[in-house]
């Protein structure tokens, strides 16, 4: 699917980091282990009457990297709440 007015401005959309917990340091392996809500907020006029009756996977959605990563624990799909 394509983002929202995908012809016209960029699609706008707010990031915001929340750390929860930092569960471990390892200097030596130079990581660390934290937990953490990621949450993104935009707009898609698309979907103002459809309400909670539709799948994540099956609309846009601004793809999500984590640069370095080594490891992670929880599935974006199962961590997605609507509002």
């Amino acid at each position: 699917m394509s983002r929202p007015d995908a012809v016209g401005t960029p699609t706008k959309v707010q990031v915001s980091l929340y750390v929860l917990d930092i569960i471990s340091i390892n200097s030596a392996r130079r990581n660390f282990n934290t937990g953490f809500v990621l949450r993104l907020r935009w707009k898609d006029q698309r979907l103002v009457d459809v309400g909670s009756r539709f799948v994540f996977n099956k609309i846009w959605n601004p793809k999500l990297g984590i640069l370095n990563e080594r490891e992670v624990d929880a599935s974006f799909e199962k961590s997605v709440v609507y509002k």
